[in-house]
């Protein structure tokens, strides 16, 4: 079913739209609250690494950010992405570890320049690496949501782009 016969099924038991907008929208607020406790993690042991190796941070955090990626999978997995997506714990952890890595590229560059531009300063570097990190932030997450963790032959699981179409789904997302 699409269109308006999805949104007013009676098999749903609530209009479709505003129950998936919400439930996207609670697994965003999750997403973007557990990045609070993981990104201030990484950043300490970057800098914790950083005071015992004169290496250039931006390197560093590449090898930080494989350190932590099976930890923090397992805190996304289970505290925003429950369901998971039916595909096996081990591609679902090579997904996140795909967006972890451009994550730590992404920040890795700009931390390598804050370390080269701003004599190793770690308020600096953290500013740097966040700043690459803002960049990513959204893909991120619609990434994981939408590929990684999209569930499979189900139709579309509610997302903060909008309702999924599949009533039989709607009843799955409603119990995330």
């Amino acid at each position: 079913m699409t269109g308006e016969r999805a949104r007013t099924s009676p098999s749903a038991g609530t209009t479709a739209g505003p129950v998936a907008e919400r439930r996207g929208a609670a697994r965003f607020l999750r997403y973007s609250s557990l990045s609070l406790v993981t990104v201030p993690c990484g950043y300490g042991l970057l800098l914790l690494a950083r005071h015992w190796w004169d290496v250039n941070a931006g390197l560093l955090n590449l090898a930080v950010g494989t350190v932590l990626t099976p930890p923090s999978f397992l805190l996304y997995r289970t505290l925003v992405w429950r369901e998971g997506s039916g595909r096996g714990l081990l591609r679902e952890l090579f997904g996140f570890w795909q967006t972890v890595m451009l994550g730590a590229l992404a920040a890795g560059v700009f931390i390598g320049l804050g370390d080269v531009l701003f004599g190793g300063d770690p308020v600096l570097i953290v500013v740097s690496g966040l700043t690459g990190q803002v960049l990513i932030f959204l893909a991120r997450y619609l990434w994981l949501d939408r590929v990684t963790f999209a569930r499979r032959g189900a139709g579309r699981r509610s997302g903060p782009l909008g309702p999924i179409s599949d009533p039989k789904a709607q009843e799955t997302a409603i119990d995330d």
